[in-house]
């Protein structure tokens, strides 16, 4: 996989670069890592995300993450950063995907989160059909979704990572 885009909000990409630069060098080689080309073989469309995020998750926690939650996302933690991914195919509820980050930041348990997507690009087949379920958050839909609504919103620094193979 490789990372496409990514959107630094309240300025979370500059504090991992200042502040933590070895958390957000780690999340950038994990995700390198998986080979996109693997995922593309997957038979079963709607597990090919699920793969990949399982993927992920194992790799980061052999990299210090520990768990901090689990149900339809992955939760890690190391140190003060969070992680979060989608793993299931029930459409998100508005601001859903970065929820858990905002409880973690008021909490005072973590000064930045990073949450990985896939892009839209993934959605789609080239051969015709779709490669992702269509309840699965996507890069673009999410950062528009935060443009929109203002700077302040939500108000915890992110790092919006799109990935794709």
């Amino acid at each position: 996989m490789k990372v496409v885009n990514s959107h630094s909000h309240l300025n979370g990409q500059e504090y991992l670069l200042v502040h933590d630069s070895q958390t957000y060098a780690d999340v950038m080689a994990v995700v390198s890592s998986v080979h996109g080309d693997a995922l593309a073989k997957v038979a079963d469309l709607r597990k090919r995300w699920r793969i990949c995020a399982n993927w992920l998750h194992n790799s980061l926690k052999k990299g210090g993450w520990e768990d901090i939650r689990g149900s339809r996302r992955f939760w890690l933690k190391r140190g003060r950063v969070a992680l979060g991914m989608s793993v299931t195919a029930v459409p998100p509820i508005p601001f859903e995907t970065f929820a858990e980050h905002l409880l973690l930041y008021t909490g005072d348990i973590i000064n930045v989160g990073i949450e990985i997507l896939p892009v839209k690009a993934m959605a789609s087949d080239t051969k015709g059909g779709r490669s992702l379920s269509t309840g699965i958050a996507y890069y673009e839909g999410e950062v528009y979704n935060v443009m929109r609504h203002g700077r302040n919103s939500p108000p915890v620094p992110l790092l919006i990572i799109g990935i794709a193979p």
